[in-house]
């Protein structure tokens, strides 16, 4: 199951949810754009299910027969993930039983190369405003990840196209993204991922939205 959240860059083009319906049809856009074949769950406004399972931005979560979760990848990467149903399938065989925990329990792994590849996407689909917020939230580094995302990403599905771009640029982009992403923890680790807006020291709310 696909548990859709929330936007994680929202914009002027597909702004934060305000009602229910708002996200049923952002959920409906998302599954069209990004072919997505497996059954979506829309989750509530405000965040029932994400909340129970950590508020991070992009985990999968492996439920054993007994309801229990067998692993838990903190970045969703597919070939983890492949691994760990395995293993689970192959242990609940052979040890009769409905619950283990598979591939050490968790994986806290974040692949850059797949945000590399996708962040473009995901602040295009926000539109302008997404794109504005992230470079402001992210300074210089962000705004280097988001153009790097949108040169490198075509050219992870084209590989044979612009290798000699790609080779020069791969260093400054991956070293923007790590700054990126340092600066980011810095500055959300507090944040409450439902609290659209930042509360100041006098306990007032801010006026803008905040990405996960």
């Amino acid at each position: 199951l696909f548990v859709y959240v929330r936007e994680a860059h929202p914009g002027d083009r597909l702004p934060r949810h305000e009602e229910i319906e708002d996200k049923r049809e952002a959920a409906e856009f998302f599954r069209d754009e990004e072919d997505v074949e497996m059954p979506i769950i829309v989750d509530d406004l405000k965040g029932a299910i994400h909340r129970k399972y950590g508020s991070l931005p992009n985990p999968t979560f492996v439920v054993d027969k007994s309801g229990r979760i067998a692993f838990r990848c903190l970045w969703t990467q597919p070939d983890v993930i492949a691994e760990a149903l395995d293993e689970l399938l192959e242990a609940q065989e052979e040890r009769d039983t409905d619950h283990a925990v598979v591939h050490g329990g968790e994986d806290r792994s974040v692949p850059m190369r797949r945000a590399l590849f996708h962040t473009h996407r995901a602040l295009k689909r926000g539109g302008r405003q997404a794109i504005r917020d992230f470079h402001q939230e992210m300074g210089t580094a962000g705004r280097a990840a988001e153009i790097g995302s949108r040169i490198v990403g075509p050219i992870a599905l084209n590989p044979g196209r612009a290798a000699l771009g790609a080779a020069l640029a791969g260093g400054v982009i991956v070293g923007a993204l790590f700054a990126g992403r340092a600066l980011r923890r810095k500055r959300f680790a507090a944040r409450e991922p439902y609290r659209y807006t930042p509360i100041n020291r006098r306990g007032n709310e801010g006026d803008y939205a905040v990405g996960i």
